[in-house]
């Protein structure tokens, strides 16, 4: 009918790439103490020019979080996912769904920003979006890019360490708002890191550029067949 109502917000986790039909949920008037974050529309997709040490970098790739050792790993929410990353500051992350304590890996040379490995506290109450472990580290190139829901305790770096492309900086986790043990990646520009996200993809070693999409596997070679 047009009108805008407070809902529930449930998942339901299928095989990659099925489809489903959802119906309405009839739920009870939210209690008193429910917890609830307002989130303005996203109406198209964020877009802002790149200064051109940055563009120069987004041009050549950056490497890929995760060790081959332990892929392929599912995309299980790209660019402008509709689970959460569907406003600007998230919209071009990526999520890959990893083991708990996969090693995350560098995507380039920088210096770490910022470490937040305390919290242990996951799953998919709203809350949770609110709340997370992390490494930020502040890329040679003019970004910083976010590593999300790594598991408690196992940064293997500190602020203001300088760190490589390839290095280990931490394990993966599902701190936060995560459904399962997964990685979540995003890239901001260094001058406005909470402003909205930037395009990011992945230079396999044979030098072909690759974007990881939603339902499908991926390796640091690129799409796995």
């Amino acid at each position: 009918d047009g009108n805008e109502r407070m809902v529930t917000t449930f998942v339901v986790v299928v095989e990659p790439r099925t489809v489903m039909n959802l119906g309405w949920v009839q739920a009870a008037p939210a209690p008193p103490d429910s917890f609830a974050i307002e989130l303005l529309p996203l109406r198209e997709a964020p877009r802002r020019p790149l200064a051109p040490l940055l563009q120069e970098a987004a041009r050549g790739g950056f490497a890929f979080p995760l060790p081959a050792s332990q892929g392929p790993y599912l995309c299980t929410q790209g660019v402008g996912g509709f689970l959460t990353h569907f406003f600007p500051e998230s919209y071009f992350a990526i999520d890959l769904r990893c083991a708990l304590g996969t090693p995350v890996l560098s995507i380039g040379d920088g210096v770490v920003r910022d470490v937040r490995a305390s919290r242990r506290c996951g799953g998919i109450h709203a809350k949770n979006l609110l709340s997370w472990n992390s490494v930020s580290v502040e890329l040679a190139c003019g970004a910083i890019v976010e590593y999300l829901h790594i598991r408690p305790g196992s940064a293997q770096v500190k602020r203001g360490d300088a760190v490589v492309r390839g290095q280990e900086i931490c394990e993966s986790g599902d701190i936060g708002f995560a459904p399962e043990p997964h990685l979540h990646i995003e890239l901001h520009a260094a001058t406005d890191p909470d402003g909205p996200s930037l395009p990011l993809e992945f230079r396999s070693p044979s030098g072909a550029l690759f974007l990881p999409i939603a339902g499908s596997w991926y390796s640091p070679d690129g799409e796995a067949q």
